[in-house]
């Protein structure tokens, strides 16, 4: 009779066991089943997120070139560059303006032999200005060319006067700079 009785309990127990683990697997099936329906809401908020960024880029991208585009398809930059130990600062006095916000210009005018001669352009840079400083203005440049939209830079004038410092100086040229833009842009886009 204690075998009977010793068997009985250990078959409540058991019954009690059972009973726990049902109940413990319909909650688990019901949280699958929230889960599911959660990954489901979510995949669907993310595809909309998706087609939202699309589409807020593509704007971005439109009016990005509007801009640069109202801000003339040709621009002419000028970089002074600083005086060289040899070079005479008495023969020839630059004066640059401040930049003219109502025609988007800036001037700047030289007096060497007493002749006075003005120059207009769309941004001077003076011998205080770093290749950072001229990327600045360039980078949106730039960017229209990852957007799609050709764009030409390009450096002029005579020798001695900064172009290969300008666009090939290796830690901050125009191209070292651009090339460095690209990779970001593309790390970016990665994500």
């Amino acid at each position: 009779q204690r075998l009977l009785k010793d068997t009985q309990d250990h078959n409540s127990h058991l019954y009690s066991q059972i009973n726990t683990t049902k109940a413990g697997i319909v909650t688990t099936c019901d949280k699958k089943v929230e889960l599911e329906e959660y990954v489901q809401h979510s995949t669907a908020e993310l595809a909309q997120i998706r087609e939202i960024l699309i589409k807020e880029e593509t704007m971005r991208r439109k009016l990005h070139n509007e801009l640069q585009e109202l801000r003339g398809n040709i621009r002419v930059f000028c970089r002074i560059r600083p005086l060289l130990q040899g070079e005479g600062s008495e023969s020839c006095h630059v004066h640059i303006s401040l930049f003219n916000d109502d025609e988007g210009t800036q001037s700047m005018n030289i007096t060497r032999d007493s002749k006075k001669h003005d120059f207009k352009f769309d941004k001077i840079f003076g011998p205080e200005n770093s290749n950072d400083d001229i990327f600045e203005e360039i980078r949106q440049l730039v960017q229209s060319s990852l957007d799609g939209y050709n764009v030409c830079i390009f450096a002029y004038g005579q020798t001695g006067s900064g172009k290969t410092y300008t666009m090939l100086h290796p830690q901050n040229g125009m191209i070292p700079s651009t090339l460095d833009h690209i990779f970001q842009w593309i790390h970016l886009l990665k994500e």
